[in-house]
């Protein structure tokens, strides 16, 4: 992760220079977008006014950390909030639920803080939930439902009544409150739960056989599977690529954060290992015929581009559409075989150029 400079920085948010990247390592990036540390951010953050508008105008920075949005992403909303701001540089970084981060640069000359007002205004009182939010519940069996899981949207908002309208998949509808607790619970209860992967109303089972997930243990981020659902006992069995395995009770957050570890549109969280073979290439870095190990360091969710991480600091980018990144993640848990095989292969081509010498 790398912190802007005075020299490199320019007015539309971008980079001359990162790590002097040769220009063939990517054909696909022509300048590299800021990348900011947030977990580290900078010092300048105002954290001291009890309200979203501060009044340091001098650091040009006019909503707090901690300030609540919402964003609407390919039909789908998501929360988030403000998490670090930069004096210096007048960047505010926002951090979603279930989506990665943003920066907006108050520096740019269009000002792309203009959409992060409205995301602002989506997520202030009196409604703070848009028209179009998503919401999932569980329900025990009544008049009106079968015991399950069931799906919704946020459709209607009164302000004189401060009340919600939600509508459920099989059209009937309830109203909740604004200051009800179980209205943010089942908002975030639909975060990471996908169309694809959801279950609704299905013996209690929330997610579909073969739902992908990631974790991160001691030794490294592992991939794995649902691969069984116990409907007596509510448990999900997860099988993971090394051939490890995990139960989880039905409802549990940790579920459905290794769930969102891998949804989309980041489907391999920061961390994640790969593995790829690189013949001798010293331009580019790559000062040896050889297996290198390499980490995704970051990813940019409008390019839906991951920042790769090798050996000997050498810098390389790949889309999430790239077919080389899954076979290069997944050459991780195949790492013993792959490099015995490779590397048997490349000492017979040595000794044939050896012999037709």
């Amino acid at each position: 992760l790398y912190e802007p400079t005075k020299n490199n920085y320019n007015p539309d948010g971008t980079f001359d220079e990162l790590l002097d990247i040769p220009a063939d390592v990517s054909p696909h990036l022509e300048t590299a977008e800021i990348i900011v540390d947030v977990d580290n951010a900078y010092n300048s953050i105002d954290t001291t006014s009890p309200s979203n508008f501060v009044s340091n105008h001098t650091d040009h920075q006019v909503w707090s950390v901690g300030t609540p949005v919402y964003k609407k992403f390919d039909n789908e909303w998501f929360s988030g909030n403000i998490s670090a701001f930069s004096a210096k540089e007048q960047i505010y970084i926002v951090t979603y639920h279930g989506r990665a981060s943003e920066t907006y640069y108050d520096k740019a000359p269009d000002g792309n803080v203009t959409s992060l007002v409205g995301m602002i205004e989506n997520a202030s009182p009196p409604q703070v939930y848009p028209v179009g939010v998503n919401v999932l519940e569980e329900f025990v069996e009544n008049d009106s439902f079968e015991a399950g899981w069931y799906r919704g949207k946020i459709t209607e908002y009164s302000e004189i009544e401060n009340l919600y309208k939600i509508t459920w998949e099989d059209g009937d509808y309830d109203f909740y409150n604004a200051s009800n607790v179980a209205l943010p619970a089942i908002i975030k209860n639909a975060f990471g739960n996908n169309d694809n992967n959801a279950v609704i109303n299905k013996d209690k089972q929330q997610w579909l056989l073969g739902t992908p997930v990631y974790k991160e243990f001691e030794d490294g981020w592992f991939a794995g599977e649902i691969t069984r659902y116990n409907k007596i006992d509510r448990m999900y069995t997860i099988l993971y690529r090394d051939g490890g395995e995990e139960t989880y009770k039905s409802g549990r957050k940790r579920l459905q954060t290794i769930i969102q570890n891998a949804s989309a549109p980041q489907i391999y969280p920061i961390g994640v290992e790969l593995l790829q073979y690189f013949y001798e290439d010293k331009i580019h870095g790559f000062d040896r015929n050889g297996w290198y190990w390499g980490e995704i360091t970051a990813y940019n969710v409008d390019r839906d581009l991951y920042h790769i991480l090798w050996e000997g600091d050498v810098l390389d980018f790949y889309r999430g559409s790239d077919f080389d990144l899954k076979r290069m993640i997944d050459a991780v848990y195949q790492a013993d075989k792959l490099m015995e095989g490779i590397e048997e292969d490349w000492i017979e081509e040595v000794k044939e150029d050896k012999t037709g010498q």
